[in-house]
């Protein structure tokens, strides 16, 4: 190797390293990218290939969601994978019946939409500890009026008499609350289901 080869290649190194330095790296960062299946996953974000999400960003609609005194999870539509949230991806929808002001058994609107995949409460439960991810459309909705929901319907739980119920959020003094509703109650028009677009 020339010495003009070598000395451009040590510049680039402490380039480097005083980059990763401004950038805040340790130690046990730098050891880290000296693994080489790790430095290819740098590559591939590098070159497009792979993208770098934020941790909050990743919801975890593969596994059960959070556990909720005096309810029990009695079905749930388990993604295949976690999911990385993109407002653009899900959509709030309401029947033609709700939109025309008259209500709709819940139960009757979860067979509805059956095979439109609604979301299960995973998301909810990530939209509860991130709500400053959630599309500015959702929020001014439920801040329409005191009375409007937000419904996740992909899991259903059974309460202490044996009532399927499903969860929703809505806001309380500004902030996101849960509540749930029985199967055998019914949806108006101040309440929306949130659908995954697959």
């Amino acid at each position: 190797m020339s010495d003009d080869k070598l000395k451009l290649e040590l510049e680039y190194l402490l380039q480097l390293q005083r980059a990763m330095e401004r950038a805040g790296f340790t130690t046990e960062h730098a050891a880290r990218l000296l693994d080489p299946c790790f430095l290819c996953l740098v590559r591939e974000a590098l070159e497009g290939i792979r993208e770098i999400v934020e941790i909050d960003l990743i919801i975890k609609t593969d596994l059960d969601p959070c556990s909720v005194h005096g309810l029990e999870k009695c079905r749930h539509n388990r993604s295949l994978k976690p999911w990385v949230w993109n407002p653009t991806e899900f959509e709030l929808y309401q029947s033609e019946i709700q939109e025309s002001g008259k209500r709709v058994l819940v139960r009757k609107l979860i067979k509805w939409i059956r095979d439109r995949h609604a979301a299960n409460a995973c998301i909810l439960d990530w939209a509860r500890r991130h709500p400053r991810y959630l599309p500015i459309s959702w929020l001014e909705w439920l801040r329409g009026n005191k009375n409007r929901n937000i419904w996740f319907p992909g899991t259903t739980y059974r309460d202490e008499n044996m009532f399927e119920r499903v969860r929703g959020l809505y806001l309380l003094d500004d902030r996101l609350s849960s509540r749930s509703r029985k199967l055998t109650e019914s949806f108006g028009p101040d309440d929306v289901v949130v659908l995954m677009i697959v």
